[in-house]
């Protein structure tokens, strides 16, 4: 029996106890804040922070994974208001600057990352570490799955 292996196409690995914290929680918990204000500590849920503090690579995994997915939320918002032409210019402008200021936020996570030498296993938590979207759910997300 023939079968293809690659670095690129990871056999399924079982989720472990770090992989468990889903990510739409922590989501929904920072869609109302200002992502201007938005820290490191406020993408890692609470309870998770001391075993991300064990596995970084997978800690940033999901910091990513949490900001792409609000990154995702703010251009996919296809809210209307018919009647009123300045307050539907106004939210798609401040949507527009919370996209930029997410994928600044994104890039410094991103450049701090890479001013470490860095093993390509590190590099494979960070890109390939799947992680549950909701409680209960077999869907999960990796940060290469907002490559494509």
């Amino acid at each position: 029996m023939l079968s293809e292996t690659s670095p690129l196409l990871p056999i399924g690995e079982p989720l472990d106890q770090v992989n468990t914290f889903p990510i739409f929680p922590q989501v929904r918990a920072l869609e109302t804040i200002n992502f201007n204000r938005l820290q490191w500590q406020d993408l890692i849920p609470r309870t998770a922070s001391a075993l991300f503090g064990m596995e970084p690579c997978k800690g940033l995994a999901f910091a990513l994974i949490v900001l792409l997915q609000l990154r995702k939320r703010q251009i996919a918002w296809k809210g209307q208001y018919p009647n009123n032409c300045y307050r539907q210019w106004t939210e798609e402008g401040a949507r527009a600057r919370n996209v930029e200021i997410l994928e600044d936020k994104m890039n410094k996570l991103w450049e701090s990352f890479l001013t470490q030498h860095r093993s390509p296993l590190d590099l494979h938590d960070v890109l390939w570490t799947p992680f549950l979207l909701r409680q209960g759910k077999s869907r999960t997300l990796r940060g290469v799955d907002f490559f494509s």
